[in-house]
């Protein structure tokens, strides 16, 4: 019985430092490997390789969390709205074309740092993005004013999904954050009109809620 009992309470003492080493060290991994924050940004928008369409403005919210998992390097996943599209212009005919989406993006990027000192630093990333079409419209416009003006699923196979990459750098200030970056898309918006995929260059203003002490 006495075996028993000394048994006992040499599991429970080393069960309770084990306890104790896995809780600190996910605090020091929360605390030092783990951020989070927002950013919202605007920049244009276009669909490349086409001669004739033109730049619009975009914008996004983006919430970010990221993972320092070795030296320089980290993952961050993003999830943001954002705003896609382009213009067609007939100067000649004064009549013009408006695409608008909007998507749910999720990127996930890779970053490495470039430069970390004191409360700066620099990081350059890139990664794929998946994205989900939450709405479009579809406007013809006739010496500036709009004369039809509709969803483009309802006349053409609009892609419900797009997906593509991103590349860009962010900058630190303690926890301010300046990011610019361009997303490239692959799959064209739909079916019928295999050239207009998406192309979006962006400037973003973040805050980091936890991270850098």
């Amino acid at each position: 019985m006495r075996r028993i009992i000394l048994i006992l309470l040499f599991v429970f003492i080393v069960s309770t430092g084990l306890a104790n080493d896995l809780d600190l060290t996910y605090e020091i991994k929360t605390n030092d490997n783990l951020d989070f924050g927002i950013k919202v940004g605007a920049g244009i928008a276009s669909f490349y390789d086409i001669n004739d369409c033109y730049l619009i403005l975009s914008y996004n919210c983006n919430l970010f969390l990221t993972y320092n998992f070795y030296n320089n390097f980290a993952i961050q996943p993003e999830i943001l709205l954002i705003r896609k599209g382009s213009d067609f212009v007939d100067w000649e005919n004064d009549y013009d074309e408006e695409y608008r989406f909007a998507y749910l993006e999720i990127p996930l990027l890779l970053k490495y740092s470039l430069l970390e000192w004191r409360v700066i630093k620099l990081n350059v990333y890139f990664g794929p993005y998946f994205a989900l079409l939450i709405s479009d419209k579809y406007t013809i416009s006739d010496n500036g004013h709009p004369i039809q003006g509709t969803k483009l699923s309802d006349t053409y196979n609009v892609n419900k999904i797009d997906f593509g990459g991103a590349i860009g750098a962010d900058f630190y200030l303690n926890k301010f954050i300046v990011d610019c970056r361009i997303t490239l898309g692959l799959l064209p918006v739909n079916a019928e009109l295999e050239m207009y995929k998406n192309i979006v260059m962006t400037i973003l203003i973040g805050y980091e809620l936890s991270g850098i002490q």
